[in-house]
């Protein structure tokens, strides 16, 4: 008996989705629906968007309205692979 109940349940749910469908600002509703998912497929298939955006801050903490001077560093020492062979341990 149980199954009829839950029959006529899922039957008057299913009207209840069909007519909301049918409304005349069913389209809308519906439209709204995908929207948001669309906007972030958007963004995401975006070339101009980074995928990670910059979160360096830009504000004008320097004095001097020059570019920073970017620094490097000396590479790191290499350790040879074997030691005593005079390349470093290389086959080069």
């Amino acid at each position: 008996m149980a199954t009829g109940w839950k029959g006529i349940g899922l039957g008057a749910l299913g009207l209840l989705a069909l007519e909301t469908l049918v409304q005349e600002e069913a389209s809308t509703r519906v439209g709204a629906l995908f929207a948001a998912p669309g906007r972030v497929a958007r963004r995401f298939l975006d070339p101009t968007v980074p995928a990670i955006p910059d979160r360096r801050s830009s504000s004008s903490s320097s004095a001097s309205s020059e570019p920073a001077v970017a620094t490097t560093t000396a590479p790191a020492p290499t350790v040879p692979l074997i030691p005593g062979w005079p390349t470093g341990g290389t086959l080069a």
